[in-house]
Formats: structure tokens, C-alpha cells, sequence
């Protein structure tokens, strides 16, 4: 008889509320790409409609396998949605929710200022004076806020760190076959860097993409991006997906002429 333990069950219910969220979030970032001009109308090849229904099928695919990967590595990594997870099993919420919130949201606030504070001393003086300063209602950015917490979560801390994490184990490990603290950071670190690099074709409808420019992206997306994986790590994905929402919101609702 095998010794091995058995693997846990796929967790379709967790699967899906996280599958749709990133379609309803998908949907909710049209109006910010129509108000800040990411999408002008005008230029469009092909109706609005059709524009939405192909992002909403490449969405559903590419979220789809970042989504079911992440969820099957997670737990062999020690990550995941503990909140979640136990709210869809109808069992008692992990003891530590309440100071994951006092974590996430604090995190979050701090992240948003953070850019503020850097993109006004640091980078803004360096721009040129042509440099574009758009201006959005502030509802279009609290919808794309939802979007930034979510489907980038998604993606970026349960797909992309998650897979990192898992490969780190091949070079060193814990004697439960988890990830060491080094291996962690490093995809972190990564996920950080590609989440600041993700947005420079978004930058590039705005201004060129000189070497201040990707710098100013990375640096600013990357930084807050290091304190969500860390909350991913230690909290679970609610918590990293918290404190994004949170630092959007100082970015687009409170400073909506804030662009990183």
C-alpha cells in the first residue's frame, strides 16, 4: 500500500468566485481606459463591443490557467486564500483576520502615499513640462481600483509568485517540502519587477518610454508590489488583495490625477 499522502481535492467552488471576480473587474476597467484615453474611441479599429467581448475571452482563458495552476501550486507552497477558503467550506474564519486587516490596510495607504511622495519629489520635476497630466472622474478610478486588486492579484501573487515559489524548491527547501525564506523573496521580488514592467504599455499611451519613464514605472509599481507578495506570503491572498485596492485608491479616487 502507498505511503504517499493523499493530494487535497481541486477546489472548484474557490476556483470560480475567483474566475468570476476577474471578469466582473475586467469589466469595471473600461470606463478609467475610456476617461484617461488608454482607449480613444476614435481610434478604435473595431466596435467598442467587440473590443470588450475579445479581452473578456482572452481574459477568461489566460485567467482561467493563472487561476487553477495557482490554487494547485499554493498548496503545496503553503500559500493561499484562507479567508476564502473557509468562508465557500462554511467553517470558522482563520483567528487572525481582524490582524490581517490591521496589516493590509495600513500597508495599502502607506504603499499609495509612498508613490505619491516619490512620483512628486523624485519623478515628476525630471519629466518634461509636455509630460501629459490627465485628469478622470474619480468614480472611473474606483472601478479600475477593483481591477488593480483582483485580476494583477490574481495573476501576479496566486499565478506568477506562487509558480516561482513552488520551482524555488528544486534548488533548496524546508524538510516539509515547503519553500525557504530566500526562495520566497526571490518571487516576490520577480513578481515585483513584472508587475512594474506590466504596466509600461499602459505608460505608453501617455508619454514615450524613455529610460526616466520605465524607471518611474518600475520603481513605482514595484515597490508597493514587494509589500503585497509579502502579504500574500504571511496573510493570504485577501490581504494582498486589500492592500492593493487600498493603495489604488489614494491613487485613483484620492490623487486621481496620479498616474505611476
Amino acid at each position: 500500500m502507498s505511503t504517499n499522502p493523499k493530494r487535497p481535492a481541486f477546489d472548484w467552488k474557490l476556483f470560480f468566485v475567483l474566475w468570476a471576480s476577474a471578469m466582473v473587474s475586467t469589466l469595471a476597467l473600461f470606463p478609467y481606459l475610456l476617461a484617461t484615453g488608454i482607449l480613444n474611441l476614435a481610434q478604435l479599429p473595431v466596435p467598442l463591443s467587440t473590443i470588450i467581448r475579445i479581452q473578456l475571452t482572452q481574459s477568461a482563458l489566460i485567467y482561467g490557467v493563472a487561476i487553477s495552476f495557482g490554487l494547485i501550486l499554493a498548496k503545496r507552497v503553503g500559500f493561499g486564500a484562507p479567508y476564502l477558503e473557509a468562508w465557500l467550506s462554511s467553517k470558522a474564519a482563520p483567528g487572525e483576520f481582524k490582524g490581517s486587516l490591521k496589516t493590509a490596510i495600513p500597508l495599502g495607504l502607506s504603499a499609495g502615499l509612498i508613490i505619491l511622495v516619490l512620483d512628486l519629489l523624485v519623478f515628476s520635476p525630471l519629466l518634461p513640462a509636455s509630460a501629459p497630466k490627465t485628469q478622470f472622474p474619480a468614480w472611473t478610478g474606483f472601478l479600475a481600483s477593483f481591477y488593480g486588486a483582483i485580476t494583477e492579484e490574481l495573476l501576479l501573487r496566486l499565478g506568477f509568485m506562487t509558480l516561482i515559489a513552488w520551482a524555488s524548491r528544486l534548488i533548496a527547501s524546508t524538510p516539509d517540502h515547503r519553500p525557504k525564506n530566500l526562495g520566497v523573496w526571490t518571487a516576490i521580488i520577480l513578481s515585483s519587477i513584472v508587475f512594474g514592467i506590466g504596466h509600461l504599455p499602459a505608460t505608453a499611451k501617455m508619454m514615450a518610454l524613455t529610460p526616466l519613464v520605465v524607471s518611474r514605472a518600475v520603481i513605482l509599481n514595484g515597490i508597493p508590489s514587494v509589500a503585497f507578495g509579502w502579504l500574500y506570503w504571511r496573510h493570504g491572498l485577501e490581504a494582498a488583495m486589500l492592500a492593493h485596492f487600498t493603495a489604488d485608491l489614494v491613487l485613483h479616487v484620492i490623487a486621481p490625477a496620479a498616474i505611476p
